[in-house]
């Protein structure tokens, strides 16, 4: 039988769109699409109605607002869409929700129609309605559990965690080496502040996967992660965001300084404020997000007991945040090939917005090199250096760096995130290899 021969296939709304399976996971969807709601409806007790047709109610009038947050894993659309171009009719099939049915085969072409189950019918192979219209055995109802993303080479739960986005806390150990420490206590408190930062922020990419879930479904690479491919359920997000957050503050109290605990603390709520709300405030965005690469070397300072010096946070301030806005150049360059002329989802920015972001970029990495010239002209570094005239190769390789990054951000060869880009970039670690030679040879010559 060829596929335009196929019976035809209906797809069950609610099990696949809304994913109707108990209170965690409608609480999931809920908080993709307005968290301030989703938390308002968990935590005020009311009478009238259990948790979950509460929650249900509050999502199903979101979505029924704004029917445009719909969104489907990739691998159930790829799915459809495959088994139309075949030839193949497809139908979406409701028995609670119509107009929102109705409203999703709108704006996805390969369904034929919406077609709406009369009252107090289940969807089944023999409902009555179906059988009516399509003859008894004459349709095929998608089971949507079989339909699983390919395997990938990490399991989705390791990569619901982000642990390349790890490399990122590194940045506590920033501190010891510019303080030129090694004291074995000092390494071992870097160490436990670097765990407390990976859980913390692997807590927050979690909820923040969860909160983005219509805008990575939609995005050509976001819509491989776990939990918008499907191959994680949305409340076992629920579950797993607070017992990490649990397990980095727990070690914090029990290992660190009480004053890293604070910053940790201040760390989750910035980035959190920023996964929800601050990353669609243009500028402000660039400037968070490039703070809380700062707030983890103040963070490690703090675990260390090493007073930071106005160089080094000068330094990491002009660097970070051209780095930042490299990101923000990539998402724009990103979103202006594929078409987008006004406001890209879940960003506060157009794709005009480009020039002046690829400009903010590109001044605040070379302000970050010449406060490393700055500094090697400076009375200071000669309490750490007997050489400093050596460290001007260090600008060099700065400059070098930096330079590339503009390069290929410009040429379209950059990952979403630099640092990502940085973890796999050999040219990365020899330019690191040589800097650390370089800092060894103005110590010691």
């Amino acid at each position: 039988m060829t596929p335009s021969e196929a019976p035809p296939l209906i797809v069950p709304f609610e099990r696949a769109l809304l994913m109707a399976g108990g209170s965690a996971d409608t609480f999931a969807q809920l908080y993709a699409l307005a968290p301030a709601e989703a938390l308002k409806e968990l935590l005020v007790s009311r009478k009238e109605a259990s948790l979950e047709v509460r929650l249900a109610g509050a999502r199903t009038a979101h979505l029924r607002r704004s029917p445009e947050l719909l969104s489907a894993p990739a691998e159930l659309l790829d799915r459809l869409a495959t088994e139309r171009e075949r030839g193949r009719k497809i139908y979406l099939v409701s028995h609670a929700e119509p107009e929102l049915a109705k409203a999703f085969a709108g704006a996805h072409p390969f369904f034929e129609e919406a077609v709406p189950l009369p009252e107090g019918e289940t969807l089944s192979a023999t409902a009555p309605s179906l059988v009516k219209r399509f003859g008894e055995g004459g349709f095929d109802l998608l089971d949507v559990d079989q339909i699983r993303p390919p395997a990938k080479s990490l399991s989705p739960l390791f990569r619901a965690l982000r642990p390349h986005q790890w490399l990122k806390n590194l940045l506590v150990f920033l501190p010891l080496i510019a303080a030129h420490n090694g004291e074995p206590l000092a390494w071992f408190q870097g160490l436990a502040a670097f765990v407390c930062f990976c859980l913390v922020a692997s807590s927050v990419y979690v909820l923040n996967d969860l909160h983005d879930l219509a805008a990575d479904r939609a995005h050509p690479r976001k819509r491989g992660r776990p939990f918008a491919s499907g191959e994680l359920a949305l409340g076992f997000g629920l579950l797993l965001a607070p017992s990490l957050l649990a397990a980095g503050l727990t070690l914090a109290l029990l290992a660190l300084p009480l004053e890293f605990l604070l910053l940790l603390l201040g760390y989750f709520g910035l980035t959190l404020a920023y996964s929800l709300w601050l990353k669609r405030v243009a500028v402000l965005d660039i400037l968070l997000l490039s703070g809380l690469f700062t707030w983890r070397v103040l963070a490690g300072g703090a675990a260390t007991g090493i007073v930071l010096s106005p160089w080094l946070l000068a330094f990491s301030t002009f660097l970070f945040f051209a780095l930042a806005a490299v990101k923000r150049h990539v998402e724009i360059a990103d979103a202006a090939e594929r078409g987008e002329a006004s406001q890209i989802m879940g960003r506060g920015y157009r794709t005009d917005d480009l020039p002046l972001i690829r400009t903010l970029s590109v001044t605040s990495g070379l302000l970050a090199v010449l406060v490393v010239a700055l500094y090697v002209n400076s009375d200071q570094v000669v309490t750490l250096y007997r050489s400093p005239e050596a460290l001007w190769l260090l600008c060099l390789l700065l400059l070098y760096w930096v330079t590339r990054i503009f390069l290929l951000a410009e040429r379209r060869q950059m990952h979403d995130d630099p640092v990502v880009f940085a973890a796999k970039d050999p040219v990365t670690y020899l330019v690191a290899l040589l800097g650390g030679a370089v800092m060894l040879l103005g110590s010691l010559a």
